[in-house]
């Protein structure tokens, strides 16, 4: 007896298996290769992680004489031309005996790296309407708006980029002290690959995404850059580390929308119009154009009922619940 027992266990197992596997793996299986798609309501969202530079024109003032200091403004406030930036207390024994007193400053590598853009600031007062900031890299002369198309990938992604707040109680002549950013309109540069640059469109409207907070802005100008594209974002929009971040790490919305989605592996094209192929009442599938908005690769939002062509004519296309092909080439 205990033989057939065995073999019964046995035979309700695989029946088990079977059962299993016909339920829960075969309509998973199946459903790969299903024909149709239903549209449906969704959200598009696309994104990118980049290394973003923060591009100003701005002015980088350095001590007129050696002396105390005492400043009038906090970091980042806004300030009228012709207003007293600080008061500096003249005292020369600071640069000490040596006639080469900057030798040993801790502002060397900035001093060497602005040049001549570093401007004395001889009478103490604001030169122009801006931010006043203390924080300098000594790239103000190179991150500039007029600048900045000819920075290329392989120059910037080596500059070692690191701020240092200059503000103190005393300075040698020649030392940096502050800075003044116009705030006016400001930029924003990265780099992408050029197989990304389809998705970022000249004109359109991004959401970067930076440590201090969200900046609207504009895709202003994409430059080729060997086998990469420099992405320029212009803006006049409020930034609390305006002047004083420069090498950020962001993340730039492109699209975050909601509407009629549909799968791209079942758009195609008809006499060179972009469409679907929809099920109708009789079963027959049918060309319908769409107007594309957005994508994110896999996606795509359309938009439903009717749309306006380039001649103003209204144009009949696809509706939520529509039964779409999918793969219209492979099945026709």
């Amino acid at each position: 007896m205990p033989k057939p027992k065995k073999r019964t266990i046995y035979i309700f197992v695989i029946a088990l298996v079977t059962l299993y596997v016909v339920i829960e793996i075969i309509p998973f299986l199946t459903g790969a290769f299903t024909r149709t798609e239903i549209l449906s309501y969704g959200q598009i969202k696309v994104e990118q992680d980049v290394v973003c530079y923060l591009v100003r024109s701005e002015t980088v003032y350095s001590a007129p004489a050696s002396g105390t200091l005492k400043y009038k403004f906090e970091e980042g406030s806004l300030i009228k031309k012709g207003a007293k930036v600080l008061t500096l207390d003249i005292d020369s024994s600071l640069e000490g005996e040596d006639g080469d007193f900057l030798k040993n400053s801790d502002f060397k590598e900035f001093i060497a790296r602005l040049g001549d853009k570093l401007v004395s600031a001889s009478k103490l007062t604001a030169a122009s309407r801006g931010i006043f900031s203390t924080y300098i890299d000594g790239y103000e002369a190179i991150f500039t708006p007029e600048n900045m198309e000819k920075l290329k990938y392989e120059e910037v992604s080596g500059m070692s980029v690191k701020s240092k707040d200059v503000m103190r109680a005393s300075a040698l002549r020649g030392e940096p002290i502050y800075k003044i950013a116009d705030n006016s309109k400001w930029h924003m540069i990265f780099w992408i690959d050029n197989n990304e640059a389809g998705r970022f469109e000249v004109g359109s409207n991004v959401t970067a995404g930076l440590p201090d907070g969200d900046v609207k802005a504009t895709i202003s100008k994409l430059v080729a850059d060997g086998d990469r594209f420099m992405v320029v974002l212009s803006t006049n929009r409020y930034y609390k580390s305006f002047a004083s971040q420069r090498k950020v790490q962001a993340k730039i919305l492109m699209v975050d929308q909601r509407g009629l989605l549909v799968s791209n592996s079942s758009l195609t094209t008809k006499d060179g119009i972009v469409g679907v192929y929809i099920k109708n009442t009789i079963g027959e599938y049918v060309f319908k154009p769409v107007r594309t908005v957005a994508t994110d690769g896999q996606k795509t939002l359309v938009l439903e009922d009717v749309y306006y062509d380039e001649n103003g004519q209204p144009i009949e296309t696809v509706n939520v619940y529509d039964e779409v092909l999918k793969k219209p080439e492979a099945n026709q």
